[in-house]
């Protein structure tokens, strides 16, 4: 469970796995169903939304006294799956059976999850109207839910802009058109404003306030998390997110005390560029990164590659070069050094063939050629 916990999902599924075929299911029965649950959830979080209702489906069956964890955890795969018509069924037979007992986490979870369906199926006023009423019945977890409803808004709008046929004319006219980078409003740790505020002139999409916090040790875990509006159980490295107030960016101060300056201020400007993508509206003009892990990996390229094109190329290196020296898996959704190397490598013999082109010759910094030269990639 610690590395679960930690967000070690591949390491966790083999602990699990190797646990699970030396417990008998007979003489240990509340174990065997625990380990499998577990199992289910490792899966889930690996983006394996099949193999997961497999297990808890088997579970549910023998299993049945603890039906509303199977089944909760069926809907919600089903939901990433993009069943949503199946998942919202699945879900208020939950919310039905279990309405004597509404504390139960898995009741909100569910009355959450059947709005975040409703969303998805363009019904942004049932949504809305479960939302807002989440706030009222479930009041502890109230930033959560009023993250949504910030989030729904912005969907309808987006919505209601596209299908007026006026897209790009909207874009132009907003009243909350871009503003001075100087107007945005930035607070959190020190150190980190410091250095936010000498790149967010490069980003001039964002719209909102910022929120830079260090998360302690001691504070990296759901309770403490939710805190900072945050839903997951463990910042490994740092993430972002928006809520009624603007944006947070959460990093873990454990992985970057040893970080220096450029490494630290590529991958904050690697974290902007999410919040100006969300802010410029791009993610709903062009597709959903929460649609498939596949579809988040090429949007984390395309987010690099935006942070490179404002001039972030040596920062955006040595932050992936820190990362991956810290980080105790050498798999990664980011770009790699390998392929920043090969990218910049490339650009720096870039000819358009059959054109007098006048395009600048990219050179790459010596800084980062130097490196280049000591590694050798695959």
């Amino acid at each position: 469970m610690r590395l679960f916990r930690a967000g070690h999902f591949r390491e966790a599924h083999d602990c699990f796995q190797a646990a699970l075929e030396r417990v008998d299911s007979g003489d240990q029965p509340v174990l065997y169903f625990d380990l499998n649950y577990n199992l289910a959830k490792t899966l889930q979080h690996r983006g394996e939304h099949r193999q997961a209702i497999k297990i808890f489906e088997a579970s549910r069956i023998a299993d049945g006294r603890r039906y509303i964890r199977y089944e909760h955890g069926i809907a919600s795969s089903n939901c990433k799956l993009g069943n949503y018509t199946v998942s919202i069924q699945q879900f208020t037979r939950i919310t039905e059976k279990y309405r004597h007992c509404k504390k139960d986490l898995f009741y909100y979870e569910c009355k959450l999850g059947i709005a975040i369906c409703h969303a998805m199926l363009n019904d942004y006023g049932e949504a809305l109207k479960l939302l807002r009423a989440l706030t009222r019945e479930d009041p502890d977890n109230r930033a959560i839910y009023l993250k949504e409803v910030e989030h729904l808004k912005l969907r309808l709008d987006e919505e209601l802009v596209l299908n007026s046929g006026r897209r790009f004319q909207r874009l132009d006219s907003d009243s909350t058109a871009l503003r001075p980078a100087t107007e945005i409003r930035i607070e959190g740790d020190p150190q980190l404003c410091e250095l936010l505020s000498s790149i967010v002139t490069e980003f001039p999409e964002i719209r909102l306030p910022i929120k830079a916090v260090y998360v302690e040790k001691r504070d990296n875990h759901p309770s403490g998390l939710k805190k900072l509006g945050a839903s997951n159980n463990f910042v490994p490295i740092s993430q972002g997110h928006r809520d009624h107030l603007g944006h947070v960016l959460i990093y873990n101060r454990e992985f970057w005390s040893g970080a220096s300056v450029p490494a630290l201020r590529g991958n904050l400007a690697h974290e902007l560029m999410h919040r100006a993508w969300e802010d410029s509206r791009a993610e709903r003009l062009f597709f959903s990164w929460t649609k498939d892990t596949l579809t988040y990996g090429c949007l984390e390229r395309i987010i690099d590659l935006c942070v490179m094109a404002k001039g972030f190329v040596e920062d955006i290196y040595e932050s992936r070069k820190y990362i991956q020296e810290r980080s105790r898996c050498n798999e990664s959704i980011d770009f790699s050094l390998g392929e920043i190397s090969r990218l910049l490598l490339s650009a720096s013999t870039f000819e358009m063939a059959g054109a007098d082109s006048n395009l600048t010759k990219f050179e790459v910094p010596e800084a980062i050629a130097s490196d280049i030269r000591r590694r050798v990639f695959d």
